[in-house]
């Protein structure tokens, strides 16, 4: 019994009755068997003669020297992982040993992450040093931490991509000679 596909290949003219024996038998045996037989069990670099190659000795030590490479790397990248992992654990110590927040704080203090504005709420004493630039507030498990700025450059020292936000103040120009303002001082808290 004929397959309905062949059949109709075969009256569509698309195939021959030579070429559906070929694929029936094809079918029968399995295509480790038919390599066997027709002499192409063996892979075509080592077929027939086996002649010397005169790279295989520098693809071997080519090789070797690929592995040592990665072995290399591996290593590094281990140790740099390492690295990070105790330095951010360095990290948290210094943020939970060295945080200022103060429970009874009222003042809401807003800054900028990148482009949020986040609130911490300090005390008049806290808001006036952030503003000096004397302290900073970075992260610890989700907790805006008010530290001193010697802690966070510490931070930023044993981790650069951590969280650091420390207010800097530009410093004053100097006052112009024939400045007709001079003797007149702009109070910091001037709502314009």
């Amino acid at each position: 019994m004929k397959n309905a596909l062949q059949e109709q290949l075969l009256k569509a003219g698309l195939a021959t009755e030579e070429q559906l024996r070929q694929a029936r038998r094809g079918k029968r045996r399995p295509p480790a068997q038919k390599a066997k037989r027709k002499g192409r069990g063996v892979p075509p670099r080592t077929r027939g003669a086996q002649q010397p190659r005169d790279d295989a000795p520098d693809l071997a030590a080519a090789w070797a020297a690929r592995r040592r490479l990665e072995a290399e790397e591996r290593r590094q990248a281990k140790a740099a992982a390492a690295r990070r992992k105790a330095n951010r654990r360095k990290v948290r110590e210094l943020i939970r040993a060295h945080a200022l927040n103060d429970p009874a704080a009222d003042l809401p203090y807003q800054f900028q992450v990148g482009t949020t504005i986040k609130r911490l709420y300090v005390t008049a004493e806290q808001r006036r040093q952030l503003l000096a630039g004397e302290l900073a507030i970075t992260f610890l498990d989700g907790r805006r931490c008010l530290i001193p700025a010697a802690v966070a450059e510490q931070i930023r020292a044993l981790d650069p991509d951590k969280i650091v936000i420390r207010h800097e103040p530009a410093p004053e120009p100097p006052p112009a000679g024939d400045d007709p303002y001079a003797g007149y001082e702009v109070p910091d808290d001037l709502i314009w």
